[in-house]
């Protein structure tokens, strides 16, 4: 397995068990906030990626994204969630000409 299949098969593993435990984490409110933390650190971390790699990495966590969006209720979570689809329009020109939105993700 090469290097960047393994990347791509570790991302989208890690995602989908961290999505997992965010949509079945019912039991207390310090393990959902523990699993939004992870997922906050994962976005920052696919932030920082270069433009090659993002694009590689998309059709890998895409479907993850995706419901994360549709089920976020944490404000720092949606800020990150926020910044990936606002580089995603960047990317593939959907963003208006001189739009910038800098990364704002931050540890809580």
């Amino acid at each position: 397995m090469n290097k960047d299949k393994f990347a791509r098969t570790t991302f989208r593993g890690t995602c989908s068990v961290t999505l997992c435990g965010l949509v079945s984490s019912q039991d207390s409110e310090a393990h959902l906030k523990s699993w939004i933390e992870m997922i906050c650190n994962l976005m920052q971390l696919f932030h920082q990626l270069s433009d090659e790699q993002y694009q590689a990495l998309l059709p890998t966590i895409f479907n993850c994204v995706n419901q994360l969006v549709c089920y976020c209720q944490d404000v720092h979570l949606r800020e990150a969630l926020g910044q990936w689809i606002f580089r995603i329009g960047k990317m593939y020109h959907l963003a208006p000409p001189g739009l910038n939105c800098e990364p704002v993700i931050q540890h809580r």
